[in-house]
């Protein structure tokens, strides 16, 4: 049911960028690398509160969120089989891209999908943000960027950090 509650939602909502205008090719530019940095960096728990994170930064500097996710995710950095496949998946196609390995599809193809579906409502501002003051995100691994604060984000798996604040040390 909440599934398709945001598909009828997306298909509701126009373009991010104004009510009136905004091709597919359009929205495609601007938010199919952000899901697929969704899909790449954590579970669905996780992807609404990484997909503010990358929109907040991406409307900070004046580019669109497919860029800032290009520049933050680390599938974008990394030339993995993994990351090669998750590369050509096609904005809200439920087709297999050829590279992509036929025994996962199944369970990669829902995720691809919502995945977009998300991005989409993010970036309109259907979703509200879980953590309006993270800034950054990473995994316990990644540890805490320099002159932030740890900020909750409600059940995820990632870590999630405010703004740098005060002067570099």
């Amino acid at each position: 049911m909440r599934y398709l509650l945001i598909l009828l939602c997306a298909v509701a909502v126009p373009s991010f960028a104004t009510a009136d205008e905004g091709t597919e090719e359009e929205v495609r530019y601007a938010l199919e690398d952000l899901a697929r940095c969704l899909v790449a960096e954590g579970p669905p728990s996780d992807w609404v509160a990484i997909a503010h994170v990358l929109v907040k930064r991406s409307q900070a500097v004046g580019v669109v969120p497919s860029e800032m996710a290009r520049r933050y995710c680390s599938m974008f950095k990394v030339d993995t089989p993994r990351t090669r496949w998750l590369r050509q998946l096609k904005w809200d196609s439920g087709e297999r891209p050829d590279s992509f390995p036929p025994q996962l599809w199944g369970r990669y193809k829902l995720q691809w999908q919502r995945a977009c579906h998300v991005a989409l409502l993010v970036a309109a501002g259907v979703l509200p943000d879980p953590c309006p003051t993270a800034w950054h995100f990473g995994s316990l691994q990644d540890g805490r960027p320099a002159r932030t604060q740890a900020v909750s984000c409600g059940a995820t798996r990632s870590r999630f950090w405010s703004r740098p604040k005060g002067p570099s040390t």
